[in-house]
């Protein structure tokens, strides 16, 4: 089970308030799980949690997909640069101007067929490395469950869209 210190970590990214969560679905290694923010802005993540590390995608309809990588091991201060990811031993996706902050780093998919590509690779993969500009890892995610999470995913924001308006659109 995924923590809820994860899911404020998570969160901090998307908004600065402490967050309510419910597990949506849970499939091998992954969650999905419906969050509403103190502001009321309710949002659909799906993560992986490892130890204390965690890879999620964020999703409510109306915003770019954010991605975010946690750690509480890395200290990034406040800054942008540009990270690598591959999915398995496929060709590498730069993820150019990531914000990096505190112990995460925070990436806006463009909404376009190539960022679909990407999820799909997500979806399809076993292991998902990030690395620095430099091609240093930083960490490893399992994707182990992503295909059925990331299903999971879009189901929650075809809710959110069915449900706008609602206080908790996840009850």
């Amino acid at each position: 089970m995924i923590g809820a210190a994860a899911i404020m970590s998570c969160g901090q990214g998307i908004a600065a308030a402490q967050p309510k969560s419910q597990v949506l679905y849970a499939h091998r290694a992954w969650e999905v799980r419906g969050v509403v923010f103190e502001s009321g802005a309710p949002m659909c993540v799906a993560l992986v949690q490892l130890g204390e590390a965690a890879f999620s995608i964020w999703a409510d309809g109306s915003r770019p997909i954010s991605l975010q990588f946690y750690s509480p091991g890395w200290a990034f201060g406040e800054t942008m640069s540009d990270v690598e990811v591959q999915v398995d031993t496929r060709e590498e996706w730069t993820l150019g101007g990531a914000d990096m902050f505190r112990n995460a780093v925070f990436f806006s998919l463009p909404s376009d067929d190539v960022s679909l590509q990407f999820l799909g690779q997500i979806a399809d993969g076993m292991t998902l490395h990030l690395r620095n500009g430099a091609g240093e890892n930083l960490y490893s995610y399992t994707l182990s469950g992503s295909n059925a999470s990331i299903r999971a995913l879009g189901r929650c924001v075809d809710a959110l869209r069915a449900r706008a308006g609602d206080d908790d659109p996840f009850d």
